[in-house]
C-alpha cells in the first residue's frame, strides 16, 4: 500500500529561520512552545542552520499561529516558507 502525500491528508508543512537557536536547550523550549498547540502533528529543531520545521494540520492552525508560538518564549522567526527546506 502506498502512503498517500501530506497535502491529501490535510498535512502541510512550514520552515521558521531562527537565527537564536544555539543549543539543545533553545530546541527544547521550541518544541515545548509548539508541540501542544492544537494542529501540530510534528516538530524538528534542526540546530546547525537555526530551522524548525513544523508539520501540522490546515484548519487546524496556522504559520502565523506558530510562528507567535515560536516568539512567545523569545525566539523571534527571521523568516518562514511553506514546504521543506
Amino acid at each position: 500500500m502506498q502512503a498517500q502525500p501530506l497535502e491529501t491528508r490535510g498535512l502541510t508543512i512550514v520552515s521558521f529561520n531562527v537565527p537564536a537557536l544555539h543549543d539543545p536547550a533553545d530546541a527544547r523550549a521550541v518544541r515545548a512552545a509548539l508541540e501542544p498547540v492544537e494542529g501540530v502533528e510534528r516538530v524538528v529543531v534542526n540546530l546547525a542552520p537555526r530551522l524548525v520545521q513544523v508539520r501540522y494540520y490546515r484548519g487546524k492552525t496556522d504559520p502565523v499561529r506558530l510562528k507567535q508560538a515560536i516568539e512567545a518564549v523569545g525566539y523571534p522567526v527571521q523568516r518562514y516558507s511553506d514546504g521543506f527546506r
